[in-house]
């Protein structure tokens, strides 16, 4: 049996690609022969043709496409658009071709930036922006805006040194010492999965070659990580693709929709609900990740996290500098359950606090 996608991400990757086609509409199969390439990894063509007619029967129960035209072709409803450009968080309006949309704001959503942004769409709209892009949020890296692919190799050895030596090591390196070229390379080539494989001869190859290899892409062009980013993007967090039995019962009594945050506005929230949990002295308060994950649970239930989805959300977010983890450092009996309850892995680190400075 195929590994499922994710049904709420595909369904509204279904809707955005029907709300692109404007008034003309678009066909059943445009819309299959359109997305198929971001599922192939996952379903074989006859098993995405019955998904998807499962898909567009509940998009059009729920009231977001209909019918049009002598052709029968699919269009967005008034509420459809209403609820793409919500998911794209735009202007309302005219929306963007579905090449913009899929190269460009989906591909944003996949990293974890605002689609809505013009600059985080420029960003990912070249090989280069889009590598640096992913290394940035694989590693929480903080580049400036012109960063070339020197400065990106120097950041990636500094983290690399920071990963075998511990984060004390960021106190007592100036962040802006830069570590020479070769012997960068060979040091930001640790953070790589398949250590050892290559000698990275330029700066250029060995962003292009971690970049890749973070993505999961069978090449580092632009189209290969796209590609790869995509079909990580539908089927991340998946869950079982619905039944005809569970559609049905949708049709009758529909259930809330689930959209997930970006990162920066996740960790606001968690940023919130740790504040209001935080304990410790001023300016170093920290509060237990489970108790932010029970208090995200009832809160933002529209968002139908799960707490594996949650902490990896955390994970990243922490490796994107939006949000600070810290380990317990100090353990007892008092306080064994919350560390356990608390503790999000990410390689060979384990966090269990989130930290405020307020």
């Amino acid at each position: 049996m195929a590994a499922a996608l994710n049904s709420t991400i595909i369904k509204d990757v279904v809707l955005l690609r029907i709300a692109s086609s404007g008034r003309k509409g678009v066909a059943s199969d445009g819309v299959r022969r359109d997305v198929q390439p971001l599922v192939a990894h996952r379903l074989k063509p006859a098993e995405w043709r019955r998904q998807l007619d499962r898909l567009l029967e509940a998009l059009k129960t729920e009231g977001a496409i209909g019918r049009a035209g002598a052709q029968q072709r699919w269009v967005a409803t008034k509420a459809g658009l209403a609820r793409a450009v919500r998911i794209l968080g735009v202007r309302s309006g005219h929306l963007p071709a579905w090449s913009e949309i899929r190269d460009a704001h989906l591909v944003c959503k996949a990293l974890g930036l605002a689609s809505g942004k013009a600059t985080h769409r420029a960003r990912v709209a070249t090989a280069s922006g889009l590598r640096r892009a992913i290394l940035e949020t694989a590693f929480g890296l903080t580049l400036p805006p012109r960063a070339g692919a020197a400065a990106i190799r120097n950041a990636l050895a500094l983290k690399a040194l920071e990963q075998a030596f511990g984060p004390d090591l960021a106190h007592m390196l100036d962040a802006r010492a830069t570590v020479p070229g070769r012997a960068g390379r060979a040091i930001a080539a640790q953070l790589a999965k398949k250590r050892g494989r290559a000698a990275f001869a330029t700066d250029s190859a060995l962003v292009a070659a971690l970049a890749a290899e973070r993505a999961g892409a069978a090449g580092s062009d632009v189209r290969a990580l796209r590609l790869a980013l995509l079909r990580d993007y539908v089927s991340r967090a998946a869950t079982a693709p619905p039944s005809r039995r569970q559609l049905g019962r949708s049709a009758a009594a529909p259930t809330p929709r689930q959209e997930r945050p970006d990162l920066a506005r996740f960790a606001g929230a968690v940023a919130a609900a740790a504040r209001q949990r935080a304990r410790g002295w001023s300016g170093d308060r920290k509060a237990y990740i489970s108790e932010v994950w029970q208090a995200i649970r009832k809160s933002h239930p529209e968002w139908g996290l799960s707490e594996t989805d949650f902490k990896d959300m955390l994970a990243a977010a922490h490796r994107a500098g939006h949000l600070e983890l810290a380990n317990a450092d100090l353990r007892d009996r008092g306080n064994v359950h919350e560390v356990e309850a608390s503790a999000v892995r990410y390689k060979n680190t384990e966090w269990h606090l989130i930290r405020i400075g307020d």
